[in-house]
């Protein structure tokens, strides 16, 4: 009960900032650099009873090994958000953005799109150029997440209220991402979940195919074959 209590205060004084929360038109810029700062914060371990960080880019580090709940109640804490335009999709789950001042490369969270190379690669591609290229966006992110390995900014992408990351998955052009379950809401990858399930009984997009190759399983399969050339 003691520790419950704890965690809570310590939540709520470190993961929800009034700030971020109150004006959804700054910059990502200016995101980097405030949740820099209060990071540097956070990762000091007499402001951090338990133990658990954050890098300089956002991301989170945790130290042990935390719950599952645990960590998305930690993640989920500080919510931001910001409106961008969109440029361009590179790929049916990438997207470059900009915010006024800032370019900057989005990937969708919660979804994994066919790779270049893959069956239904420009079908899912064009689908995302549809719904959102030259429109304005709402980006829903973590503070404590703002960036994966390959330094991309993650987000959850709304147009019109709607969720983008759903619909490429209600209509067969993406499988639900298993490692970005932590950064939604149950609710949400719930959602998902459903969602999938359903394209593919329906068997439209990716799910013409019987056993559609993953796109983090077709990645691995070029790096293994690009290291045996060299």
């Amino acid at each position: 009960m003691k520790r419950h209590f704890i965690l809570t205060a310590f939540l709520l004084l470190l993961g929800t900032n009034t700030a971020f929360a109150q004006n959804s038109n700054r910059s990502l810029e200016q995101v980097r650099r405030e949740t820099y700062e209060r990071n540097r914060i956070v990762n000091d371990p007499a402001n951090n009873p338990f133990n658990r960080g954050v890098s300089p880019t956002g991301r989170f580090v945790g130290y042990g090994r935390p719950s599952g709940a645990e960590t998305r109640k930690y993640i989920l804490a500080a919510q931001a958000q910001t409106e961008v335009k969109v440029l361009s999709a590179g790929d049916a789950d990438m997207l470059l953005v900009d915010d006024g001042s800032n370019k900057t490369i989005v990937r969708i969270l919660g979804i994994d799109a066919p790779e270049e190379g893959q069956p239904n690669y420009e079908e899912a591609k064009n689908k995302l150029s549809d719904l959102l290229l030259g429109k304005k966006v709402l980006l829903k992110y973590s503070l404590h997440n703002l960036k994966d390995a390959e330094g991309h900014f993650l987000a959850r992408v709304f147009v019109n209220g709607k969720d983008v990351g759903l619909n490429m998955l209600e209509n067969g052009f993406a499988w639900r991402s298993q490692k970005d379950k932590y950064f939604l809401e149950r609710k949400d990858d719930d959602e998902n979940v459903k969602a999938e399930a359903k394209a593919r009984a329906s068997k439209i997009g990716i799910w013409q195919d019987a056993k559609p190759q993953k796109p983090w399983e077709y990645k691995e399969k070029l790096k293994k074959e690009k290291t045996s050339k060299n």
